[in-house]
């Protein structure tokens, strides 16, 4: 049996971070939260009466299945959530308040995620300690303005802009830089005042502020820092009042000196009924675009994943991957670790080598490949014709222009790749008589692939973006 008050086990919380999500981990389970192990109960003390209720409502069947995983088998585990007044003492003797243990520590109090009071570092399985690392972002060639914008603020770099805006598909790295930028200011002064937190969360505490009569400890937690960080603004679409008070809460940082970084799936411009006013102010800093990785970033990203794994990956695997993963680096993380699932259950004497057997057993596990509707060839021409340029009639029709000649062969490429369709069925398709001109076809395109260089690179690229965007419906 587990004793009474015993540390989150590393198990429980990954298992956690697992479920819900490291972003979710940190907005709710910050180091304002704190969870510990007594006989079959998992007790979490929240931040804040709000942040308890909306654990509860949440997070608690995440919470009872992870404690499964350290708890003896057969074991019922009870989950039990409490707001901090609830908790006043423990066996060990009264608790401190938060900032009394500050002051002893000759630290200053800092926000947290949770929304509650600062406690001290290494309290907390979560906290900032599951902030992701600026340094682990690979930011390539497409991605360098973004990650150096990040590093600037981070290091509180003379002459960085004061607001920070980025933006872009969902898993390209937003939060990744928002968390890391938080992090390093952090890790570089203890003294500095950070809160990393989403657009929903500064609503839903707003609303609880205003109903609950504290509205100016809401405005003192967000208005009082060096560094705020907030996730998914686009969430404050249409919602006045809190637009209202987040225009209010920039100016006030602004007029203290501190930085504000933002992150959205749109552009400031194109977000929905946003008050003109914010746009303005985010626009008055530095918007920077957060693109989908290119192949070398997807490589390096995927070498660092399995080395961080101790997967060894052939080079067939390694170049499988990265032409099938080739959205965002979530998708690749997610990949690798379901690679990683696979490699372990593997009978091969060596579980760390992974070569495309394992690659294959993946691939026929993952959504894409068996539970969407097959991919038609006119489906195909049409999204090829797209994004090459190329009128559909061209892609059918005799021409022998150079453009529409690799918009042919793309499609044939393509239909091999993702169809069951054979030769004279895809020559067919494309009005031929003959299949020997559309092998041939097929043939290039493979030669252009494995030709190496910068011309192989963009063929393999333009391949699997395309293939991507037709596996996922778009």
């Amino acid at each position: 049996m587990t004793s009474p008050q015993t540390p989150v086990p590393p198990a429980l919380a990954d298992d956690l971070a697992r479920r819900i999500g490291e972003r979710k981990i940190a907005m709710w389970f910050g180091e304002g939260t704190r969870i510990r192990i007594e006989g079959e109960t998992l007790e979490v003390v929240a931040s804040s009466a709000f942040a308890a209720d909306w654990i509860g409502r949440h997070f608690t069947d995440d919470l009872r299945e992870s404690a499964r995983t350290v708890l003896p088998a057969g074991t019922a585990p009870k989950v039990e959530i409490r707001p901090p007044e609830a908790t006043r003492s423990s066996p060990s003797g009264p608790e401190p308040k938060a900032a009394e243990r500050n002051r002893a520590d000759g630290r200053a109090d800092v926000d947290r995620p949770g929304g509650g009071p600062p406690v001290r570092r290494g309290s907390s399985p979560n906290g900032h300690d599951h902030w992701r690392r600026l340094e682990d972002f690979v930011p390539g060639t497409v991605n360098r303005l973004a990650f150096e914008a990040a590093s600037r603020v981070a290091e509180g770099a003379e002459g960085s802009d004061r607001i920070l805006f980025v933006h872009g598909e969902c898993g390209v790295g937003k939060t990744h830089l928002l968390q890391g930028a938080c992090r390093l200011r952090r890790e570089r002064s203890r003294l500095q005042r950070v809160r990393y937190t989403t657009g929903e969360q500064f609503t839903n505490e707003f609303i609880a502020s205003v109903r609950g009569g504290s509205l100016e400890g809401f405005r003192r937690r967000f208005r009082s820092i060096d560094l705020l960080a907030i996730d998914d603004v686009h969430f404050l679409s249409n919602k006045t009042a809190t637009q209202g008070e987040f225009l209010h809460t920039l100016d006030a940082i602004a007029l203290g000196g501190a930085t504000v970084v933002l992150a959205s799936d749109e552009h400031p411009r194109h977000i929905a009924r946003l008050n003109r006013s914010l746009v303005s102010r985010f626009l008055a800093g530095m918007v920077v675009r957060v693109e989908l990785p290119d192949r070398e970033t997807r490589r390096t990203l995927l070498r660092r994943l399995a080395a961080k794994r101790r997967l060894r990956l052939s080079e067939a695997a390694e170049e499988a991957l990265v032409s099938r993963f080739a959205g965002s680096a979530r998708e690749l993380e997610g990949g690798i670790a379901k690679l990683s699932v696979l490699a372990a259950l593997s009978p091969s004497a060596d579980p760390a080598e992974v070569g495309m057997v394992l690659v294959e057993q993946l691939f026929e596990a993952t959504p894409d490949s068996g539970g969407r509707r097959p991919v038609r060839l006119a489906a195909i021409i049409e999204v090829v014709a797209t994004r090459l340029g190329v009128e559909r009639e061209e892609i059918l029709g005799r021409s022998k222009q150079r453009r529409a000649s690799e918009a042919r062969a793309v499609v044939v490429h393509l239909a091999r790749r993702l169809t069951s369709l054979s030769y004279p069925e895809i020559a067919r398709g494309l009005g031929r008589r003959n299949h020997s001109a559309i092998h041939s076809a097929e043939a290039r395109v493979r030669a252009a692939r494995a030709a190496g260089g910068a011309d192989g690179e963009r063929w393999c690229e333009t391949i699997d973006r395309i293939a991507h965007g037709l596996l996922q419906g778009s």
